[in-house]
C-alpha cells in the first residue's frame, strides 16, 4: 500500500491504483483509512471513472465506521454479575436464558451439597459450576465482538453490492471485491 506515493503522476492506472487501496483497506476492516482513500481519489479525480463507485464505497466506510457497537467489556461485567445478561446484551437471548439456567441448576446444586455437608459431591460440582461460570462471562464478550463483526459485514455487503458490477465494468476484475470472512 505503500507504492502510490512513487506511482508517476502521470499514469493510466493511478486512479485505479488509489481506488484499489481503498478497497484493500476496507478488506482490511480499516474503515477510518478507507474513508479517508475513497474522498482523496473523489478530490484526485474529479472526472475519474469510478468516482460515484468511490462515493458510494466512502460513504459505506464512512456508515460502518460511525455504526454503534456493543461493548464487549460491558457483555463481560453483565454476566458476571448475573449469568446469561450478557448473551441477552448480545441479542443471543436463547444463550442467555440457556446460561442463566446451567448455572442457577449447578449453583443451587452446589449450595445444596454443601448445606448437606455432602463435601464429596459438592467440591466437584463446584468446579462444574465454576468452569460453566467462566465459559459464560468469557462467552458473554465472544458473543458482542461476532455481533458487532456481523453488523459490519453487513453494512459491507450492501456497500460492495451497489458498486460490485461498475468496478467490475471498469476495473475488468471478474473477482468479487468483498473480502471472505
Amino acid at each position: 500500500l505503500q507504492f502510490l506515493p512513487q506511482c508517476p503522476k502521470d499514469s493510466d492506472y493511478l486512479d485505479d491504483a488509489h481506488f484499489l487501496r481503498g478497497s484493500c483497506l476496507l478488506a482490511m476492516r480499516n474503515w477510518k483509512d478507507a474513508e479517508t482513500q475513497f474522498l482523496e481519489y473523489q478530490s484526485l479525480f474529479p472526472s475519474g471513472p469510478l468516482l460515484n463507485e468511490a462515493k458510494s464505497m466512502e460513504e459505506g466506510a464512512r456508515a460502518i465506521n460511525k455504526m454503534r457497537r456493543r461493548d464487549p467489556k460491558k457483555a463481560v461485567v453483565l454476566s458476571a454479575i448475573v449469568p446469561g445478561l450478557g448473551q441477552f446484551y448480545a441479542g443471543r437471548s436463547g444463550d442467555g436464558w440457556t446460561a442463566l439456567l446451567v448455572n442457577a441448576f449447578f449453583g443451587w446444586s452446589t449450595y445444596n451439597r454443601f448445606h448437606n455437608k455432602d463435601y464429596h459431591s459438592a467440591v466437584p460440582l463446584l468446579f462444574v459450576e465454576s468452569s460453566f461460570y467462566t465459559g459464560n462471562v468469557y462467552g458473554a464478550g465472544g458473543a458482542v465482538t461476532s455481533r458487532n463483526r456481523q453488523k459490519e459485514d453487513e453494512l459491507l455487503a450492501k456497500t460492495v453490492a451497489k458498486v460490485e458490477d461498475g468496478v467490475r465494468s471498469r476495473l475488468g476484475h471478474p473477482e468479487r471485491l468483498q473480502p471472505k470472512p
